[in-house]
């Protein structure tokens, strides 16, 4: 698999120079393929019936069973990444 990496049965991807942009988002040379995505990416969340994280009866259990609340002291320290200068190698 050429531009792909192996890190022991996880592969991510490098780099596809014709068709994909940073992040793994595809590149588009113009924009009815663009506005043609964005539409169906609308649509596709129109359709679902829990569209807010904040609505879903799994993540309220989480906050009332062992988080607290949200912004409180627990959950700002198990879900919020910390970012931290690191040397080059």
């Amino acid at each position: 698999m050429e531009g792909v990496l192996d890190f022991g049965g996880l592969a991510g991807g490098m780099e596809f120079p014709d068709e994909w942009g940073g992040g793994g988002q595809p590149r588009f040379t113009d924009d009815s393929v663009r506005l043609k995505r964005i539409a169906a990416i609308y649509a596709e969340d129109e359709g679902k019936a829990l569209r807010k994280s904040h609505e879903n009866e799994a993540v309220q259990q989480l906050y009332r069973e062992f988080l607290g609340h949200p912004l409180g002291h627990r959950s700002h320290e198990l879900l919020h990444t910390k970012y931290a200068p690191k040397k080059k190698v």
